[in-house]
């Protein structure tokens, strides 16, 4: 599996995974006429969310509408997609509205292994940063979102964020191999093995 990484003005990463003729982007938040110079030739045949804070979905809708690839996510990240305080944008000045009308949404269930084309990927529920964020773990990698950064993790003080629930959900997560390679919303790639030794939060 390729996977090719793009970075919007809020250093949130969108995640485009190749195989084959097929293409799925994680937490599509740079312009789709980047992202479509990466997969001019190929099919987008899913979009996945990490969480729903707007940094990570900015170009959800376009891209949707463009692809007519369908979205999959949490319920409750699909309940906040339109909530400027849910969704965090009206924290930061954020002033656009969504409006995701004619878009196709798919909603995950936790530890399910979902097969979308060529992809096969399994959900974990991993709340703390949000009520709804959870990690994408595939083969070769896992897409953490703003659970688990190389040594941070996302913030807690947003509407149903919670420290006490996240460490939980980073205890989940350290159980997993430690060779497997994260990738997180922001920031680089790293892995289990490394987070464990070094994160503090992680400890």
């Amino acid at each position: 599996m390729q996977i090719e990484t793009l970075t919007d003005g809020f250093h949130a990463n969108t995640y485009i995974l190749i195989k084959g003729e097929e293409a799925l982007i994680i937490d599509p938040a740079v312009p789709t006429l980047e992202m479509a110079s990466m997969v001019y030739d190929k099919k987008v045949i899913g979009i996945l969310l990490t969480h729903a804070h707007f940094d990570h979905f900015l170009t959800l809708q376009e891209l949707m509408l463009k692809s007519g690839a369908p979205c999959y996510l949490t319920k409750k990240a699909y309940a906040k997609l339109t909530d400027a305080e849910a969704n965090g944008s009206m924290y930061f000045g954020y002033l656009k509205q969504f409006d995701f009308t004619g878009c196709e949404f798919k909603y995950l269930s936790d530890g399910k292994t979902e097969q979308i084309g060529s992809f096969a990927f399994k959900t974990i529920f991993t709340p703390g940063h949000t009520d709804c964020s959870v990690c994408y773990l595939f083969d070769e990698a896992i897409f953490t979102g703003d659970t688990l950064f190389q040594d941070g993790v996302g913030r807690t003080d947003l509407p149903t964020g919670s420290w006490f629930v996240l460490k939980q959900s980073l205890k989940q997560l350290m159980k997993l191999p430690g060779k497997l390679v994260c990738y997180p919303g922001h920031g680089d790639p790293t892995t289990i093995e490394e987070e464990s030794l070094n994160n503090p939060y992680c400890k």
